[in-house]
């Protein structure tokens, strides 16, 4: 073996001009065997499903959002308008003047944490 060839594994060896590493993007493996391209027709309708299904399930998120933004009047009336008129957070105000949200919150967390190790236990 000289110096000119690289060793890209101990069986097969290449005589390279720029020292047996492929420039990338390149098809070819060092060797030159054919390279297998990543992805194709597969994957790109396999990426185009997931965004779909992604963008499904983000769009309630959003309109949560902006309906709770939403002035309390203007919610149903706009109920086709993806960009809300107006944004205020007194629906948040109200939220947490007129019940006991964070009583709620506690009780949850409580009962979610007690179970959970109750779960751990027992298991």
């Amino acid at each position: 073996m000289t110096s000119e060839h690289a060793t890209t594994s101990p069986e097969v060896q290449v005589d390279r001009p720029d020292g047996g590493h492929p420039r990338w993007p390149s098809t070819l493996h060092a060797d030159g065997r054919r390279r297998r391209l990543h992805g194709g027709p597969k994957k790109v309708i396999a990426t185009a499903l997931v965004t779909a299904v992604a963008i499904l399930f983000i769009i309630p998120f959003y309109w949560l959002l902006i309906s709770a933004l939403r002035p309390s009047e203007r919610i149903f009336a706009d109920a086709g308008n993806f960009l809300p008129s107006a944004i205020t957070l007194d629906n948040f105000t109200n939220l947490f003047n007129q019940t006991p949200i964070l009583t709620w919150f506690a009780n949850s967390v409580i009962l979610a944490t007690g179970s959970t190790i109750g779960s751990m236990i027992v298991v």
